[in-house]
């Protein structure tokens, strides 16, 4: 793996936090009933699901940063 792709995968992990503040931004927004029912629970189901991204991607970015070596 090289630097520039290690940096395009760098790059992958911050879009996906941008994009989950995003949507704990737009979460608390709502009103507290649209929080607690039905489209709220399945909105937080893919809030989760994107932070499990990431903090699988963190993981293994680890992994390659020292399977290759890299300093970064």
């Amino acid at each position: 793996m090289t630097k520039k792709e290690f940096i395009k995968f760098d790059k992958l992990i911050d879009a996906l936090q941008d994009k989950h503040e995003k949507m704990d931004h737009i979460f608390w927004e709502r009103s507290d009933a649209w929080q607690d029912s039905e489209k709220g629970d399945e909105f937080q189901e893919k809030m989760d699901a994107v932070q499990s991204a990431i903090d699988d991607l963190e993981m293994i970015k680890d992994d390659l940063k020292t399977a290759f070596d890299l300093d970064l």
